[in-house]
């Protein structure tokens, strides 16, 4: 079982008021656990989730509505870098097997790159 702390012991890590990380959880920015007397109890995950928060609040200025849209990407991010790491080993197979011979040709959305690459280039040289 992993170590769960109190909101006073949030608080103090921190440097955030008891009433500002309640109100984080009611917005939905943290997750947290109920004890037996119904106190929060937060995973070392959502402290550090309440570092970023708090971190996007004082330093950068941005509000709550900002902040959980950032979070969301932030864990879609986190999720899709999950994906990838996952299919690393399925396309390093794939790619000891396919040569450039298998496939006859470049396919037709290289060569558009390159041409689109060749006209900005024209384009910024003028």
């Amino acid at each position: 079982m992993s170590a769960f702390f109190t909101v006073s012991m949030v608080s103090k890590k921190l440097g955030l008021s008891p009433n500002i990380i309640r109100r984080f959880v009611q917005e939905g920015l943290v997750v947290c656990e109920r004890g037996a007397r119904g106190q929060y109890l937060f995973a070392p995950e959502q402290i550090e989730r309440l570092a970023k928060i708090a971190r996007l609040r004082d330093e950068l200025g941005v509000n709550l509505a900002g902040i959980d849209i950032i979070l969301r990407l932030l864990d879609q991010i986190e999720k899709l870098k999950g994906e990838l790491e996952s299919l690393k080993p399925a396309h390093k197979r794939h790619k000891e097997t396919a040569t450039i011979r298998n496939l006859g040709h470049y396919p037709a959305p290289v060569r558009v790159i390159r041409r689109e690459l060749v006209r900005v280039r024209v384009i910024e040289s003028d």
